[in-house]
């Protein structure tokens, strides 16, 4: 019999393993339970593991990939792989009937303790953020979130594929659905974390127009305003980028928004905003009284 095997198990409560199983086009092969649309699926349940199974009429060699914390990392990066290659076509059976426990599966594995994992796994998610849209969009409020989360990584390697999975997904799915992830994390502890907000909040923002960036500034512009107030120097840095931006972006109508802030922090925002100003457009802003 010629079959693949795609099984995913991912550790936690449920245990659950997701199992995919394609058979030879050549054979006549029955499942317990048949479908119209050459499919077959079998739900297998017991009190440890759920079990999840298709077939799919493909003619290919006999292969099985697991994908666990459990097993070598050389087997969950080969089964990574597959998932990439699926990922390539939107129709592929595997995304409309188990995008829930693929979703699942990455989200697990990319705090995977093998940093080579991590990062395929971010690459995988890379390429469902563009191939993958309609799939993901009802779900990107937790891709964001978790990326965010993982953006800190101490891998560069991973933190870089993070960071465009990041860009990705502001440029091409719903900017008020990534803004209120950002928001949220804003009030993190997390040096490292906060700082990556900061900067991912920096570039929403330059894809914003004026109208929408107004209507939103009171979402976040309080917390980021006190976030300028932070011990740390290279937190108050990235604020000072981001307030420049929105400055950039709405001119004088952003000055009533800054009047709360004291004089060393007005002259940092000024001084680069006017930098950049020239920079771009050849102008300054005017200074606040």
């Amino acid at each position: 019999m010629h079959q693949k095997h795609l099984r995913l198990l991912t550790e936690g409560g449920s245990n659950n393993a997701f199992i995919c199983t394609t058979t030879g086009a050549d054979e006549n092969v029955k499942s317990p339970l048949g479908h119209h649309d050459g499919v077959d699926c079998e739900i297998v349940m017991n009190s440890c593991q759920a079990s999840f199974c298709f077939d799919m009429n493909m003619n290919t060699s006999s292969n099985h990939l697991e994908i666990s914390n459990n097993e070598s990392a050389t087997i969950r990066q080969e089964a990574l792989k597959q998932l990439m290659e699926a990922s390539k076509d939107s129709n592929h059976l595997i995304w409309t009937k188990h995008f829930n426990q693929i979703m699942k599966v990455f989200i697990e594995v990319l705090d995977d303790p093998d940093s080579s994992t991590r990062e395929l796994t971010l690459q995988l998610v890379a390429d469902m953020v563009n191939k993958q849209k309609d799939a993901m969009e009802d779900s990107i409020e937790l891709v964001i979130e978790k990326l965010l989360n993982i953006a800190n990584d101490a891998v560069s390697k991973v933190s870089t594929e993070a960071e465009k999975c990041l860009s990705s997904i502001l440029f091409e799915y719903d900017p008020f659905k990534c803004l209120s992830v950002i928001v949220a994390l804003l009030f993190t502890e997390d040096e490292k974390t906060l700082i990556f907000c900061i900067k991912t909040l920096t570039k929403l923002v330059n894809r914003l127009s004026q109208e929408e960036l107004l209507a939103q500034l009171p979402s976040f512009l309080p917390v980021l305003l006190c976030t300028f107030r932070n011990r740390s120097a290279e937190v108050r840095k990235t604020v000072v980028s981001c307030l420049v931006n929105i400055y950039i972006t709405l001119g004088k109508a952003f000055r009533p928004y800054l009047r709360d802030l004291n004089g060393t922090q007005l002259r940092l925002v000024t001084l680069y905003t006017n930098r950049i100003s020239q920079f771009r457009k050849g102008t300054c802003v005017e200074a606040i009284n």
